[in-house]
């Protein structure tokens, strides 16, 4: 009934329906045609290609902010050792794409100043398709949900309040935010290059041509030794191969590749750009020469980090799973290992992001959607644990089905 509306949001801003659900996107749909009394997918059509403001409305509906201050940790780790080790002292330059309601680019500037950078020293551009989410991080004020993962020093940067926290005026200057689409072909093209760009858990969430699209963009907008952060299933390579990984464990790092000397020298008409250099991991046990002939050792299995962590080994299992996850093409059952061994160790914000991830890459994995079920009825958010449930009896009632099937 609605796929000429799918249609169009899927060309406006890249959205593929069933990352997200097709329910989720009919309800969106029907609430737009119910706030504007219309019954007809073509009058409604009409109304959306006449009207910038509920071409707006529309896109309000269907995006979900969900997001927390320093959501997956060893992104905001690498970036403090990386800038702590720049040897050009010119104004740092972030963007983070989207932004949400502010938690990510905030996160940033949080991290910086914990790092030893002092006002002036960098400008982070926070960028988002929806006014509403923009309102809110303009705004400044969070409650407890956006505090999932430890924030340093949190009460230097937010005073509490009555339902959450304020992020205190002296650090939310640090932020400029925009409204703006990845997709729009004259995205940033005002802006100088960013020396880093945060563009975590968005990818996820595009067609294929609006993934090349975007990723066509981030190449244009970074700087020639800058930093691309993606999200944990975002294999940035898969899209383009114009970026290469750092390979920093659970950093999710990528840096566009230099090809020829011309592309070196490339920057925007007009605009300045300074060159960085990003600090090299040294490792001595990669210092060594192996002995020809002989094979790389091979990397333990995610079957004996299961085997530690039912040890109560956790630390160790964590380790094998973190670095599988690194090096390894995107596998659900790695990211729900590594929920339940955060989940063991009362992580219980950062093993939710796993057990999310996982659920995209496999929507039908009966255990994380137990553990989310469980996770949210801790939270006491019963609607959406009680959603988890049902997906996880449908998935059961198949498996029985096909069994009964099969037996017959």
């Amino acid at each position: 009934m609605m796929k000429r509306v799918e249609s169009w949001l899927t060309e406006e801003i890249g959205l593929d329906p069933n990352s997200v659900g097709p329910d989720l996107i009919a309800r969106a749909i029907q609430r737009r045609f119910d706030e504007c009394r219309i019954t007809n997918e073509g009058d409604y059509l009409a109304l959306l290609h006449s009207s910038e403001y509920e071409r707006q409305q529309l896109i309000e509906e269907t995006v979900v902010p969900e997001t927390w201050f320093f959501r997956d940790q060893g992104p905001f780790r690498y970036l403090q050792t990386w800038a702590q080790g720049r040897s050009n002292h010119s104004v740092l330059r972030i963007a983070s794409v989207p932004c949400s309601q502010g938690e990510e680019p905030y996160s940033i500037a949080i991290a910086l100043f914990e790092a030893g950078y002092q006002p002036g020293e960098f400008q982070i551009d926070g960028y988002d398709i929806s006014l509403r989410v923009l309102q809110k991080a303009h705004a400044g004020f969070y409650r407890t949900n956006s505090f999932r993962q430890t924030v340093p020093n949190q009460e230097v940067y937010f005073q509490p309040q009555r339902g959450g926290y304020q992020l205190r005026d002296a650090y939310r200057s640090f932020v400029n935010f925009e409204w703006g689409n990845l997709l729009d072909p004259t995205f940033g093209r005002d802006k100088p290059l960013y020396d880093v760009i945060f563009c975590r858990n968005l990818l996820i969430y595009l067609d294929a041509p609006s993934r090349k699209r975007a990723a066509q963009t981030l190449d244009r907008l970074l700087a020639p030794n800058g930093l691309l952060f993606a999200g944990a299933v975002e294999a940035l390579q898969s899209i383009s191969d114009q970026f290469e990984s750092v390979r920093e464990p659970m950093a999710f790092v990528y840096r566009r590749k230099i090809n020829t000397p011309k592309d070196a020298q490339r920057v925007q008409p007009g605009l300045k750009t300074v060159s960085i250099e990003p600090r090299q991991k040294i490792n001595i046990g990669t210092q060594l020469k192996k002995s020809p002939g002989k094979p790389a050792p091979q990397q333990p299995s995610l079957d004996v980090a299961r085997e530690l962590s039912d040890q109560g080994r956790l630390q160790e299992a964590r380790t094998i799973v973190e670095n599988y996850i690194e090096t390894q093409a995107p596998d659900a059952d790695a990211f729900y290992l590594h929920g339940l061994i955060q989940q063991a160790s009362n992580e219980m914000g950062a093993a939710e992001e796993s057990y999310l991830k996982a659920l995209f890459l496999q929507p039908l994995h009966t255990g994380a959607l137990a553990q989310m079920a469980l996770l949210r009825d801790q939270r006491g958010d019963r609607m959406t644990a009680e959603r988890f449930r049902r997906r996880l009896q449908r998935v059961t009632d198949m498996s029985e089905r096909l069994e009964t099937t099969v037996l017959q």
